[in-house]
């Protein structure tokens, strides 16, 4: 493994520890390296974090509808994984970020200035928080307020493949 000189950040969101990831036998960390939860036809999905939890949700959603739906876990915010990003980019009708963050600045906005700098056309969904302060709250009236929910998520994929017909 390559041995990281440099700053280090770990952050520690609110809420319950999540244990998605004891069911899945997943491979150890390598800096910079994501890994392909399910591999999907239609949509990729892009969770950050704590957003795994949803994502597992709208995947299960999307395949309901026939919708064929990956799940792509990138691990690391930086560097960026931008060997399994391009494929995604490529390969994919939709791509959809999601994180607890805010949109500007944020994971969405980086895969984005990636794909533009390497003139990937993807379409590209980024699930985030708004730009503004957000009221303090329990995480689920948050996530539904602001259409971060699974159901929520899973409408506004469906409406962009709906307008890209």
């Amino acid at each position: 493994a390559k041995e990281l000189n440099a700053p280090c950040a770990l952050r520690y969101p609110r809420g319950n520890v999540l244990e998605w990831d004891k069911e899945l036998d997943l491979p150890p960390l390598v800096l910079g390296r994501g890994v392909f939860i399910y591999e999907g036809k239609d949509v990729m999905l892009v969770p950050l974090g704590t957003m795994m939890e949803e994502a597992l949700k709208v995947r299960e959603f999307l395949e309901e509808r026939g919708i064929s739906t990956g799940v792509f876990n990138p691990r690391f915010v930086k560097p960026l994984d931008h060997d399994a990003l391009r494929h995604i980019g490529i390969s994919y009708n939709l791509v959809v970020t999601m994180e607890d963050h805010v949109i500007n600045g944020g994971f969405g906005s980086a895969v984005g200035e990636y794909y533009h700098e390497q003139e990937i056309d993807s379409d590209l969904l980024s699930i985030a928080l708004p730009d503004h302060p957000v009221k303090q709250g329990k995480r689920e009236e948050i996530f539904k307020k602001y259409q971060m929910d699974a159901e929520s998520i899973t409408e506004r994929i469906v409406k962009r493949l709906e307008e890209k017909r």
